[in-house]
């Protein structure tokens, strides 16, 4: 289950998973049972049907149960391990031997747990029944990152960490752990983790996934954006995004079982970092290059206005604790106007004004190099090793291209079309005549408002955010504006709105970035999008990621953000409202269109008409004067929606937008619409 904008729904199983709940499977089965597979399948490396193979085991192999979360169980067989669905496993009904879920703890990644220097004295039962097989005998490690131990137990000091695919000598074997020799040093490692040949790492390169929780990992994720970016480059630019960074993946490193698993804790945890080491890049630059974007250190809170939203925030606490990260949990904020039931807080966060960032850094750059403006790239085709960008103002030939259009312009290979769509949020700035509180603000559940100050003429204002939905909804956005107008007033009577803009975010299904190689059929071209409203750390993720793989150089979180996944975490929702609503726009008819002329228009406003069995797209401005469009999105060909309060032609699909005149102004698209002359 994903709980997803506060609805629970159940992921669609493209491996025709069993019906059987994940209830009735855990009363028939329990850790240390032994059993056999009931076909031919994929180990996984965490539990989730988008998670990396590692391995395939044979029909009626049989297995040892190690562990257990959800409909999940971490199984062991003839050297091999990995997560298999419960489902798939015929239980003996016997146990094997007592096994304790810590057993399988000395995953391929570092423990979440502090690490104690006292060791477990092995029981003398124990010493008894282990053979030691004195063999030497070359493998390799088979694990993302498999920890080398002084001795063979899980508290022994860590004297390496060996990366997967490493050539090593076993020695000796004792129990379940190997004696090796690697690189001069010897030491020892969880024999599971060791194979006879090296692992195939294009297998692993889809998605490590996130855990089917019951914490709220969408909620925390949603907590802790930003205002966004203003999409007018006018005085309402003047507005400061923030970024804090411990919650988004907290949640991930619980299950709803209490039970915890190594590759679902350690991808929370670099995950996390992911973003903490962006911000912490960001500030070194911004010192470095002295860069006047207002940077500040504040606090984020996540608050609950309702009882019932408190234990998911109690949740989300002990979920960053456990993880070596810090996070509070308060009952008030000093001067927030809401009356809260509980809140989670983070310290050190960090907000700045994404403009005069992006200015400062266009004013490093060319001190040594050049930027080129006001081009529009068309296309991009492959020439022998390199690829040639034809634009508007002509051809560029390259060897490397990275793809930095929001939504990526290109439809194939990489089907980007088919796992994103884009969100609409609105932002007001305020003038309060009263204190206002001191950091960032964010409710845990709907309706989603975001608070947060910034500077402006030397004072300190308030933003305000929220009343999100998909892009290119027929909806009236001034009502939208309304909404935030009026809970400004409701909380700061007196106060005077400064301005007010709009934004779009690009939002992968699974809600995760995709950043890296475009396809694996475009070799040298890189893509960062998806950033669900997180795009200021998140650009400084990508650029990090994509100049390591340019440059030859491994990144710990190439895998976590891996571009190249097709089968990322669905919400079954999400998916069908996808679907379904672009179908609806590519197959319309006669009996969807206004059903009135011209004439009937009022000035200032647009409309979709028939005239002639035509589909017609017109907007009369304050004169009457009259601007037609053929309103098929030039992307995919959808129908579009009038939006009146921009005075724009937005798709409903994937987010393009085109002004009254039909010029193209939001990718995906990247041709304007066909105008008429009626």
């Amino acid at each position: 289950m994903l709980d997803v904008d506060g609805k629970t729904e159940t992921v669609q199983n493209t491996n025709s998973e069993s019906t059987t709940s994940s209830e009735e499977i855990k009363d028939k089965i329990e850790i240390g049972y032994t059993g056999t597979i009931a076909s031919k399948l994929d180990l996984k490396l965490v539990p989730s049907i988008t998670s990396s193979n590692i391995n395939t085991i044979e029909e009626n192999s049989k297995i040892i149960i190690k562990d257990i979360i959800n409909k999940w169980s971490y199984v062991e067989t003839d050297n091999k391990s990995g997560w298999v669905l419960t489902s798939k496993i015929k239980v003996s009904e016997q146990k094997n031997e007592e096994v304790k879920p810590e057993d399988n703890k000395e995953q391929a990644v570092e423990e979440t747990k502090k690490e104690d220097n006292t060791e477990k004295t092995t029981s003398k039962e124990e010493t008894k029944t282990e053979e030691k097989k004195k063999t030497e005998v070359t493998k390799y490690v088979s694990a993302e990152t498999l920890n080398m131990r002084e001795t063979a137990n899980n508290n022994a000091k860590l004297i390496n960490q060996l990366k997967v695919n490493t050539k090593v000598t076993v020695t000796e074997t004792t129990g379940n752990w190997s004696k090796i020799k690697v690189n001069g040093k010897t030491g020892y490692v969880a024999s599971k983790y060791l194979s006879d040949k090296k692992v195939d790492v294009t297998s692993r390169s889809e998605q490590i996934s996130r855990s089917s929780t019951e914490t709220t990992a969408e909620t925390a994720t949603v907590a802790t954006t930003s205002s966004n970016n203003s999409e007018k480059p006018k005085e309402s630019s003047e507005k400061t995004e923030s970024k804090t960074t411990s919650s988004q993946a907290s949640s991930s490193s619980t299950s709803s079982s209490g039970a915890t698993g190594s590759g679902i804790v350690e991808y929370a945890k670099k995950y996390l970092e992911a973003n903490e080491k962006a911000i912490k890049n960001i500030k070194r630059i911004v010192d470095e290059e002295q860069i006047d974007c207002d940077f500040e250190i504040k606090p984020a809170y996540v608050f609950a206005q309702k009882e019932d939203e408190v234990l998911d925030i109690e949740k989300e606490v002990n979920a960053v604790n456990k993880l070596g990260k810090k996070a509070e949990y308060v009952n008030e904020i000093k001067y927030f106007p809401i009356q809260i039931k509980g809140a989670i807080k983070f310290e050190n966060q960090a907000q700045f004004h994404p403009r005069k960032y992006m200015l400062g850094l266009c004013k490093s750059i060319l001190t040594q190099n050049k930027i080129y403006e006001n081009t529009t790239a068309l296309e991009v085709e492959r020439s022998g090793n390199n690829y040639i960008i034809h634009t508007d103002k002509g051809d560029i030939e390259t060897e490397k291209i990275v793809i930095a259009t929001h939504y990526p312009i290109l439809n194939m290979p990489g089907f980007y079309f088919t796992k994103m769509y884009q969100s609409t949020s609105y932002v007001i700035a305020i003038e309060a005549n009263q204190k206002i509180p001191y950091g960032m603000f964010i409710s845990a559940k709907e309706p989603i408002y975001s608070f947060r100050t910034a500077k402006y003429q030397g004072k300190d204002i308030l933003l305000i955010c929220g009343s999100d939905h998909k892009t290119g909804e027929a909806i009236a956005t001034n009502e939208k504006y309304k909404e935030l107008e009026d809970l400004a007033k409701k909380y700061y009577p007196d106060c005077n709105i400064l301005f007010r803009w709009n934004t779009r975010d690009c939002i992968s299904l699974d809600k995760i970035p995709y950043i890296g190689e475009f396809s694996s059929f475009m070799k040298g071209v890189y893509v960062g999008t998806g950033f669900k409203k997180w795009g200021m750390a998140f650009s400084n993720v990508s650029a990090n990621i994509i100049v390591d793989d340019i440059l030859g150089k491994e990144n710990e979180y190439k895998e976590i953000f891996n571009s190249k996944r097709m089968k990322p975490v669905k919400n079954r929702w999400e998916v069908k409202n996808m679907v379904v609503n672009t179908a609806n726009n590519l197959v319309f008819d006669k009996f969807r269109i206004e059903p009135y002329n011209i004439e009937q228009i009022a000035n200032d406003n647009g409309a979709i008409i028939e005239k002639n069995g035509d589909i017609i797209g017109v907007y009369k401005d304050t004169i009457g004067k009259v601007y037609a469009v053929k309103p098929i999105c030039t992307h995919l060909g959808c129908l579009l929606t009038w939006n009146n309060t921009d005075k724009t032609w937005d798709c409903p699909c994937h987010g393009s937008r085109f002004d009254y005149m039909g010029k193209n102004i939001y990718e995906p698209a990247i041709k304007g619409l066909k105008t008429i002359k009626i």
